[in-house]
């Protein structure tokens, strides 16, 4: 931040020594024994940068405001949060802040800093920096007071802005604003060690039109410094514009000193773009120096945006620039928005057939979009799982002059961690009259406020809840069962609004039906995470054997549903040769390599199965008939539990053989 402003120095040496304009003509008598801040043909390329110095001071300062005040978060409230460069920064508020973080009218933001890299300055801060939300300001027109004078700016030197000012950020549907305002028309800069430079009749609006991704900026501002007698004007004589994320190609800016000495700036069009043009009164070779030694990035920026791209302008240029709030993207809310820009206006029609991308075990999220101008702007939909991390699918998009470009990133996506829902049941199956408890008891607030809890069917099944707005419900049809299994949404909100959902799918079944049903976890390598409900008035066994007088049972199930073959097997042994019959059976091993004094249970499908295997299974009922070679097993009703290679994750299976014993998980 500022770090060209050195450059003032040079100035300030010349015009303390008596140098000039190199006009010949006898001084007259002074009437101040302080020296005039004078440019000189000698000194005006080294003292250029100060053209925009102070513009983009004032937006980096913006940049950095506007950015804190919409990324609050009650987790992060006086916590030792690390900073990029291994510093500490912390930040706590009196007022309130609303969903999705964003500070309310009449909050007081407070931020410390020590030793921490901050994106906004490039710099390293130490102090603290106060925002103050004022009373009249709204979520399209954001009115902000600054104070920053008990912040260090480590630049070199170091800076400290002495005087509080305004800020206004307003917000319309393509156009957004920027307009900081004086106090008392004053505004100091305390570069420690060289003096304090001074702004009055300051005037900058920097706009970015969202349409057509095109930003402008005007700046004017009487620039003085202590122990001398006059200052300098600084003005644009025709806004700079751009397109985001490129250079300037239009727009040209002055500085003038007390005897009409004037250093000019402009911007080039195409040819030599990334240059920018510099002339001084009576020098008769005009000069010319890169963007980049002049300004480092504010002007073509806007508050919240990461840039990804920056480049020289060319009519035809198309990008994708950066996401806004990148920060958020580690803390979605359904329903909250991320905005990406780009550097044209995009086609308004397109079929862009978007993503969020899980890892193997988490399915891929549909997201629905809109097109708006310069910006593509993503709606988070239910589904994100909790703590799992998604990124963006790679996608084609097409500019409104028909260019195309391909956009591919790494960014994670990230389900808010302030709130968690979670849906326990007592089963995922029902039939008549057996309706399932379910329970948001174990959904966590993170921020220690209390939640509200809303219970919702997602289908169109008829369902009802006995309590939708509990922690705790359940639910029944007045009519038959339906054959559509349900989709319930669990929706916890705090009391600043960061919610989070979970949904169930639930299952209905017919009593007396032979079924096979299981439910897996997530990592769990035999169900892969699924839950499984086959039901068939038929055999639901495709083969069996029995060893040992029913000592052993082996099973295999196979049917088709959806184009898909599904092909599962079971076997099942009590210990020490005994015949299986009612009862629980604990310290399964996989079958047939169990200890003999040990039962056997081994349950495989589709081609996966465990190496090693732990388990138990409870026998509900049974009765089987015949010999080994003609077995007939009559009646099943069996549950298990089964442990692939000693993890933690688990399968729990049911099955029904000419049974009415009920399914209960």
């Amino acid at each position: 931040m500022l770090k060209h402003v050195f450059a003032l120095s040079v100035v300030v040496a010349l015009s303390a020594c008596g140098g000039g304009s190199g006009d010949s003509t006898p001084p007259t008598p002074p009437v101040s024994n302080l020296p005039d801040l004078l440019l000189t043909a000698e000194n005006y390329q080294e003292v250029t940068p100060v053209a925009f110095a102070f513009q983009e001071a004032l937006l980096q300062l913006s940049h950095y405001s506007y950015g804190r005040i919409q990324n609050l978060s009650e987790t992060d409230r006086n916590q030792d949060i690390i900073c990029s460069n291994g510093g500490i920064r912390s930040v706590d508020w009196t007022g309130s802040i609303s969903r999705p973080g964003q500070a309310t009218a009449g909050t007081v933001i407070t931020e410390t800093f020590r030793d921490c890299l901050v994106a906004e300055f490039n710099e390293v801060l130490n102090g603290s920096a106060v925002i103050s939300v004022k009373a009249e300001s709204t979520a399209a027109n954001i009115q902000l007071q600054l104070n920053f004078n008990g912040l260090e700016i480590s630049s070199a030197p170091a800076i400290v802005v002495v005087d509080p000012f305004e800020l206004s950020i307003t917000e319309s549907a393509d156009l957004y604003s920027i307009k900081p305002a004086l106090i008392n028309n004053k505004l100091r800069f305390n570069f420690k060690g060289e003096g304090i430079y001074s702004l009055s009749n300051t005037v900058l609006n920097h706009q970015l039109n969202t349409k057509t991704a095109l930003y402008t900026s005007s700046f004017q501002t009487d620039l003085t410094i202590d122990d001398f007698k006059s200052g300098l004007k600084i003005a644009t004589s025709k806004g700079f514009s751009g397109y985001v994320g490129e250079y300037p190609h239009e727009g040209a800016i002055s500085v003038t000193d007390v005897k009409n000495n004037k250093l000019e700036v402009k911007a080039n069009y195409v040819e030599n773009s990334y240059l920018a043009n510099v002339s001084f009164t009576g020098a008769s070779n005009p000069g010319s120096t890169h963007w980049s030694s002049l300004i480092e990035g504010a002007l073509w920026s806007w508050p919240g945006l990461s840039s990804y791209y920056l480049s020289e302008f060319r009519a035809d240029n198309f990008a994708f620039s950066g996401f806004y709030h990148p920060e958020k993207l580690s803390n979605l809310n359904v329903n909250d928005t991320v905005t990406l820009q780009f550097s044209r206006e995009l086609a308004p029609s397109q079929n862009l057939n978007l993503y969020l991308l899980g890892n193997w075990s988490t399915a891929d999220i549909p997201l629905e979009y809109q097109i708006k101008g310069s910006q593509l702007i993503l709606f988070i939909p239910e589904g994100m799982k909790y703590d799992q991390e998604y990124r963006l699918s790679y996608f084609t998009i097409t500019s409104a002059k028909g260019y195309t470009i391909d956009v591919a990133n790494w960014d994670m996506f990230k389900g808010n961690n302030a709130v968690k829902a979670l849906i326990t049941a007592s089963t995922k199956v029902f039939t008549k009259d057996q309706y399932p408890q379910l329970s948001a008891a174990n959904s966590q607030s993170k921020t220690g406020l209390n939640l509200t809890y809303s219970w919702s069917e997602v289908t169109n099944t008829g369902l009802i809840f006995s309590a939708p707005d509990n922690k705790e419900t359940s639910f029944y049809y007045t009519g038959s069962v339906p054959v559509q299994k349900p989709l319930i949404k669990l929706t916890v909100t705090d009391s600043q609004g960061n919610s989070a959902s979970e949904l169930l799918q639930l299952s209905p079944y017919t009593q007396g039906l032979n079924t096979l049903y299981f439910t897996s976890d997530q990592g769990d390598y035999i169900g892969q995470g699924q839950t499984v409900l086959h039901q068939t008035e038929g055999s639901v066994v495709n083969y069996l054997s029995m060893f040992e007088q029913w000592n052993t049972i082996r099973a295999s199930i196979e049917y088709s549903e959806n184009d898909q073959n599904y092909n599962w097997s079971l076997s099942f042994s009590a210990a020490n040769g005994a015949p299986l019959t009612t009862g629980h059976y604990t310290g399964a091993s996989r079958h047939p390599f169990q200890p003999f004094n040990t039962p056997g249970l081994d349950f495989t499908g589709n081609g996966r199965g465990c190496n090693t295997s732990r388990g138990e299974f409870t026998i509900h009922e049974i009765a089987y008939s015949g010999d080994e070679n003609s077995p007939q097993l009559d009646v099943l009703a069996m549950d298990l539990v089964q442990y692939c290679e000693g993890g933690p994750t688990k399968i729990k299976a049911s099955i029904r053989i000419n049974s009415n014993v009920l399914l209960t998980f």
